[in-house]
């Protein structure tokens, strides 16, 4: 065999493990959706013993319930929500069985991912791949409870009296409504991977410790430019100080990790 044709196989061979891995990954997505968007859970009580289960239930499923918590938390008393086009309320049901899918499959996302990488590993930096599955997934919960608790009810609010004060009548379109809050849990979900983003690139030697703490003002200022650009304004700073506090405080959560780890690093070297 040719050293052309060894190393097309050896890409075909990568492309067809990364199919693989990702195909995976999506199944499991799948079920979860199918399990969010057509099912519920009940209830069942046995004296003392209490059963959980899942029924089909298209118009009550987990995903029309979160729905209706979602409406509950943020608009009820402050917006109606219309229906627009024939089919944003099934739309908005399937964002929400998507959003939750997404959540509860981060962890089989991060683990396919480290496996595809692994080969190209050394075996602590298998480790630290390993180690980094289940902080990743709880800051990217972290992150969308964030948005969830914080963010977004000052964000809605904020609308609401921009609303009134203009002598409009404070309706919001359904779809209009759940992509709003789907769109910052997610922005935020990711944003609050930084630590673990900051901790890969200086593992591998991409980003130096060094360089993460010669621009940690630059960091800062860029944190509270996003908090400038995603906060809802009209809060006299406040919430973009809670924000751009709280992003600049990832940031450094990330720096000391990352100090800890290429010296605990480089003593065993």
């Amino acid at each position: 065999m040719s050293i052309d044709s060894a190393k097309n196989a050896s890409v075909l061979s990568h492309i067809s493990e990364l199919a693989h891995r990702l195909t995976v990954a999506l199944v499991v997505f799948g079920v979860e959706f199918f399990f969010f968007f057509f099912f519920t859970i009940r209830r069942v009580d046995f004296g003392s013993i209490v059963v959980y289960y899942p029924f089909p239930s298209f118009f009550n499923s987990v995903s029309t319930q979160v729905f209706h918590l979602m409406v509950d938390h943020f608009v009820y008393h402050k917006f109606t929500l219309i229906n627009i086009g024939s089919f944003d309320t099934l739309i908005s049901t399937l964002y929400v069985a998507a959003l939750l899918a997404g959540v509860f499959s981060v962890p089989v996302w991060a683990y396919e991912i480290g496996a595809f990488v692994s080969p190209a590993l050394t075996r602590r930096e298998k480790r630290l791949a390993r180690a980094l599955i289940i902080p990743s997934t709880l800051l990217f919960v972290a992150g969308a409870f964030f948005a969830y608790w914080v963010v977004l009810p000052v964000l809605f609010s904020v609308i609401h009296t921009l609303t009134v004060s203009l002598g409009v009548e404070p309706t919001m379109s359904v779809r209009s409504f759940i992509t709003i809050v789907v769109a910052y849990m997610v922005a935020l979900g990711l944003s609050f991977e930084l630590p673990v983003f900051m901790v890969v690139l200086s593992y591998v030697g991409v980003v130096s410790y060094e360089t993460w703490m010669a621009g940690w003002r630059w960091a800062i200022l860029g944190c509270f430019f996003i908090a400038l650009l995603i906060s809802p304004g009209a809060t006299g700073g406040l919430m973009e100080t809670v924000i751009g506090l709280t992003l600049s405080s990832l940031y450094l959560v990330g720096l000391l990790f990352v100090r800890l780890i290429v010296k605990k690093r480089n003593h065993r070297a």
